[in-house]
């Protein structure tokens, strides 16, 4: 008989102020009843705690019709799991631990259905119909048991042939191309479909500068998409990609842009700070609204105390606005004063290791790709879209990847 699926557009318990968790200890034993009924009674907000944990995931499975991925689980060889960025992934082996498929190299995760093909080795004896990646990057299938030291790329066809070809399956391969300086992604002939996956990365802002009060930059942009290369001849028609730099103190990050079809936008400077009291807004994030900061005052006659964290630029499937650069902040001399650190993005904000210079706090850089700079490492580094610390720290420069699938 047929199961009809429930309405889960609501969890049990989700507006009740009675949800408590029982701890990984009472969740281990369970309830204990003794020899008198209700020794251990179900605490209302236990029971509503796990009640409602069930119908989340519930609701969280009939949303995407997947879990997404999560750093605690252990993947085994073959699961199944959705990225921060949409895609499907499939785990490469067990064990899988605290590595996003997303940022994954194809060590661990490759996309749902794409195949893994070794790359060729002249000691390995290969069975027939196994497939191999050519010093050429062309992809080729064993027509022969035992074959050992038979280089495909020069082989006459007897041992092995090109995927495609007489035998081949023509199964499309995942291609990728990374841009760390700018350059032209040219449409390849054997290029699968109309579209390929782009992910492009604003500069970061520099920080202020100026003195140690200064507003940490803003992260670079994030952006993620599939752009529709149909108009570009296959083999010939190209994209300029352009890295935008990272700025200088006091400078705003540059834009970068994958020809006409995208743009990361850069993140901006951080404000600079001066000798009076006061607080330096950190760099507006690339994409993003200006960082007011979630800054406070305490008894600003008495103490001074000041704070101002980055707005973060929350990732999803198409992208980031970037981290907001952490506020600059300075108080009347005697009064301690704490800067703040940077807004996330994809990577964290820049840190602050110490925060209190001499009344003078300058702010962390917002993250981006990668992570802003902190007081520690001050400039963001390269490609990475990172803001610069507020003081001494210049923003780091934009990325591009280029994703496709070829026979």
């Amino acid at each position: 008989m047929a199961v009809i699926k429930p309405s889960l557009t609501k969890a049990w318990a989700d507006t009740s102020t009675m949800v408590a968790d029982p701890g990984e200890t009472k969740t281990g034993e369970g309830w204990v009843y003794g020899p008198h009924p209700g020794l251990d009674t179900p605490i209302p907000g236990f029971r509503n705690f796990l009640q409602n944990r069930n119908d989340k995931y519930l609701m969280h499975i009939g949303e995407r019709g997947i879990a997404s991925w999560d750093f605690e689980t252990v993947y085994l060889l073959g699961s199944v799991v959705m990225g921060s960025d949409g895609v499907v992934y499939q785990s490469q082996g067990n064990d899988n631990e605290d590595n996003d498929p997303f940022t994954d190299d194809g060590t661990n995760w490759v996309e749902f259905g794409q195949m893994t093909v070794p790359t060729y080795s002249a000691s390995k004896t290969y069975p027939v119909g196994a497939m191999v990646i050519g010093s050429d990057s062309s992809a080729y299938i064993s027509q022969v048991t035992n074959n050992i030291n038979n280089d495909p790329t020069t082989d006459d066809g007897s041992n092995w042939v090109a995927m495609g070809g007489a035998g081949g399956g023509g199964v499309p391969l995942r291609v990728e191309e990374e841009f760390l300086t700018s350059g032209t992604w040219t449409r390849p002939a054997d290029h699968v479909g109309d579209y390929v996956r782009v992910i492009l990365v604003g500069g970061g802002g520099g920080g202020g500068g100026g003195n140690y009060s200064s507003g940490g930059g803003g992260g670079g942009e994030v952006v993620i998409a599939h752009v529709d290369v149909s108009g570009l001849t296959l083999g010939s028609g190209t994209a300029a990609v352009v890295i935008g730099a990272g700025g200088g103190l006091a400078i705003d990050g540059s834009n970068s842009t994958f020809g006409a079809f995208l743009t990361g936008r850069g993140g901006k400077k951080g404000a600079t700070g001066d000798a009076g009291s006061s607080l330096f807004l950190g760099g507006k994030s690339g994409g993003g609204s200006a960082n007011l900061g979630h800054y406070r005052v305490y008894d600003g006659s008495t103490y001074g105390y000041l704070t101002g964290d980055g707005v973060p630029g929350l990732p999803n499937e198409y992208g980031s606005a970037g981290g907001g650069g952490g506020n600059g902040m300075q108080s009347a001399s005697g009064h301690p004063t704490t800067a703040g650190v940077g807004g996330e993005s994809y990577g964290p904000g820049g840190e602050i290791v110490s925060r209190i210079v001499n009344q003078r706090a300058p702010g962390a850089g917002g993250g981006s790709w990668g992570a802003g700079g902190g007081n520690a490492t001050k400039s963001a580094a390269a490609n990475t879209g990172g803001g610069g610390f507020g003081y001494t720290g210049t923003g780091g420069s934009g990325y591009c990847r280029v994703i496709w699938e070829k026979i």
